[in-house]
């Protein structure tokens, strides 16, 4: 097999070395094809140019090259028509042929990515794919109330990244949005999920004509694969509670930049959430609040605990920028849901009392968190029939330890395995 890989490494050596690439009645070298990669911005004219050439070479060349293609991927051609199975098709699209293109076909495919990426790493790429391997790509999201001052690394497939400051620095493959211009990510910070893709390439079944071809559903392994329902929505809510501070992401995108390669037509896998770039104050993220955010995520999704996500959501709410009114509406439905199971009788004090001795440890603590609590839902039920409140230091220091409070909850309830019986609690 090794030798295998050398002589199809060479083979993708010469492609490289000989192909004339054409667009449009021009024609260049891999050399200027390359030249035209490394000037592209996604959007741009350079990166559909780049797309639409289509390399030439001698027919024994790409014939030489299917051959070591099809003795590598042997298990997965079928060998009535020729045809291999492309994994990469749910992300590239293009002609239905490229669903299950034969094995020439195929050979012409992997020599473009082998000019951007050099020959070894086609090669090693292929190889990984013969042998079972998955696609890999990774997801990405630009952050908002988070600065770092060095890149973070965990090895569960999370990353948090600074982008640099000057735009040609900057990735290509950032998704431009007329709201989201290059300049806007200019020292930003992203956080990136791995992942990988499962089957990179399958045989294909035989099918009746007329008859939709069929293709097995792609398999996704976020991050290491240990970690449950691992996405960045759930990791913002965790980040927030580490840093006891409202993060959010205000643009998610895809980078699956070595499968574009194979593609012939450019698509976009970005999503963008309407709102102001650079509003929100920030804090710092360190590799411990990370690794936090994480404990408390996979604690968030060991069994089922009453209330809490409503809690979790609420209680950002009352960190976002927004009224102040709104603030303590968010905040009293989040201390609700962590402790009252019914909206009947005595609401005020029975969610103070709660409160209290969840959180307190002594007398006086539990009497500063029952008054904490008061004060917070009077002001509350203020807000909720139309009263307008203050914005005034006595009102935001009700507030803020309200806000600690509810989170002091949220963090112990996550710990707890059962929610509390509360007659136990208080009563003994």
């Amino acid at each position: 097999m090794r030798d295998g890989l050398n002589e199809l490494r060479r083979a993708l050596r010469e492609c490289v070395r000989t192909a004339r690439w054409t667009c449009d009645g021009r024609s260049i070298d891999s050399s200027a094809l390359m030249n035209l990669y490394n000037r592209r911005r996604t959007g741009t004219n350079a990166h559909l140019n780049f797309m639409r050439y289509k390399p030439q070479l001698a027919e024994s060349t790409i014939n030489h090259l299917a051959r070591l293609l099809r003795a590598m991927f042997s298990r997965y051609v079928n060998a009535d028509t020729d045809r291999i199975g492309n994994g990469m098709f749910s992300f590239t699209g293009g002609s239905p042929k490229m669903l299950a293109p034969t094995i020439p076909r195929f050979a012409r495919t992997v020599i473009k990515p082998a000019v951007v990426l050099g020959s070894k790493h086609m090669a090693d790429l292929l190889d990984g794919w013969a042998s079972g391997g998955p696609l890999r790509l990774s997801e990405y999201a630009l952050l908002e109330g988070v600065s770092i001052e060095k890149n973070i690394t965990l090895p569960e497939g999370i990353r948090v990244r600074l982008l640099p400051q000057s735009i040609q620095e900057l990735p290509t493959s950032l998704p431009v949005f007329p709201e989201m211009p290059h300049v806007a990510y200019l020292g930003g910070v992203v956080m990136c999920i791995d992942c990988n893709v499962s089957p990179a390439v399958y045989k294909p079944q035989d099918r009746e004509p007329g008859v939709d071809p069929v293709w097995p559903e792609p398999e996704f392994v976020y991050g290491s694969g240990r970690i449950p329902n691992l996405d960045h929505n759930g990791l913002c809510e965790a980040l927030s509670l580490a840093c006891d501070h409202h993060i959010c992401w205000t643009l998610k995108w895809i980078d699956e930049e070595e499968m574009q390669l194979f593609a012939n037509f450019l698509h976009s896998s970005a999503t963008f959430t309407p709102q102001r770039i650079g509003w929100s104050p920030q804090v710092a993220l360190s590799q411990e609040d990370l690794q936090e955010a994480l404990r408390i995520h996979v604690q968030r999704h060991v069994g089922a605990r009453r209330g809490l996500d409503v809690a979790i959501k609420r209680w950002i709410g009352s960190k976002k920028q927004q009224s102040l009114e709104n603030k303590f509406i968010d905040l009293r439905i989040a201390l609700e849901s962590l402790y009252l199971k019914s909206g009947f009788g005595e609401l005020s004090f029975r969610l103070s009392t709660h409160c209290a001795w969840h959180l307190g440890t002594d007398g006086d603590t539990r009497k500063k968190i029952f008054k904490a609590v008061q004060d917070l839902y009077k002001l509350a039920s203020k807000a909720v029939h139309g009263g307008r409140i203050k914005d005034t230091p006595k009102y935001r220091d009700v507030l803020q330890s309200a806000q600690g409070i509810c989170r002091d909850g949220i963090l112990r309830r996550l710990q707890e395995r059962t929610e509390p019986d509360w007659n136990e609690l208080i009563l003994g």
